[in-house]
């Protein structure tokens, strides 16, 4: 057994004219301090080991040769997106704005990555949907609504030189036909492409429950962020998710001078994302983030590498960035 008062006791480092209560706190601050340093180096080394360096350097690597070529693919041109079906205003086309500022950008959990890698590269950014989507009410009197119709994203580009102009722009190429085109229960402007990826502006899940009285029921429907509606065909939790933001990737064809669609920049390839509303809110879906970024971005392909979570031992990355 560890004689501890032998060790916390003895004069070991020569220090005796303190006194004995002055020995025993200076042995105690310097065991404290040893442990501290051994347990700090420990937690380095494990996170280190944990850091997939290779997956970074390929990152940098891919980041540097992107910015000195491809990224000036987006910086020269003009984009567009249509929402369909729309019947507000003549070419409904709406044009993005160019933008490299990390801040601005919608990928979740990216931010620090591209802060930490510098990943500001060009992409085109847009906030403006006012009068393209359907208008949701939240609350008890007005469920259940059922799904929202399918909103059809496309997208359109013209160089510099032909500027803004709907009229002179080409369509993005390589999107799957419109569903409320390709059902022909909805009416398309004769001049909207047909083509493009469909977004909800809200979906709608039921769920059957047993409860006894109405506040055991709106309690238990509380728990599923759900309103109640006791009706017909019984007892029910209704609950939504509502459009939040919108990221699409196109690529470059350099022999064919053409964009393609390539994606979505989100988990598993998804081009949009919702989110929980709040009750009693009426939505008008007139600010959706929306955001198109090159297929060969260094983020796009950081996100693919990571699954999505952007982390490649960030605790440990984070620290040598911050003292290298």
């Amino acid at each position: 057994m560890v004689d501890t008062k032998y060790y916390l006791n003895g004069d070991h480092f020569k220090i005796g004219h303190y006194g004995d209560k002055h020995i025993k706190r200076i042995n105690i601050a310097l065991v404290v301090s040893g442990i501290v340093i051994v347990i700090t180096v420990i937690f380095y080394i494990l996170m280190y080991s944990f850091t997939n360096f290779r997956a970074l350097d390929d990152i940098t690597e891919t980041s540097i040769e992107f910015n000195q070529g491809k990224d000036k693919i987006m910086s020269e041109i003009e984009m567009a997106a249509k929402i369909m079906p729309s019947y507000n205003f003549k070419g409904n086309a709406l044009w993005m704005e160019k933008t490299r500022e990390v801040e601005d950008s919608i990928i979740p959990n990216a931010l620090s990555l591209m802060e930490s890698l510098n990943l500001n590269n060009t992409y085109m950014k847009l906030e403006k949907t006012k009068n393209f989507f359907p208008r949701f009410k939240y609350n008890e009197d007005n469920i259940p609504v059922g799904n929202s119709i399918l909103l059809c994203v496309s997208l359109h580009w013209s160089t510099i030189e032909k500027g803004p102009n709907y009229d002179l722009s080409d369509p993005v190429e390589g999107f799957p036909v419109c569903s409320g085109a390709a059902s022909g229960k909805m009416i398309w402007n004769v001049d909207d492409p047909k083509n493009g990826v469909d977004v909800p502006a809200w979906t709608q899940h039921e769920i059957d429950i047993d409860c006894t009285d109405e506040e055991d029921c709106r309690s238990t429907c509380d728990g599923y962020d759900s309103l109640f509606l006791n009706g017909i065909k019984g007892k029910k939790c209704f609950g939504y998710k509502i459009l939040t933001s919108i990221c699409l990737t196109v690529k470059w064809d350099e022999e064919l001078s053409k964009f393609s669609y390539a994606g979505g920049c989100f988990e598993n390839g998804n081009h949009y994302l919702m989110g929980k509303p709040e009750k009693d809110q009426i939505y008008h879906f007139d600010k959706i983030k929306f955001e198109v970024r090159n297929a060969e971005d260094p983020i796009i392909q950081a996100g693919k590498i990571s699954k999505y979570t952007y982390s490649f031992g960030a605790s440990l990355v984070g620290f040598l960035f911050r003292i290298g």
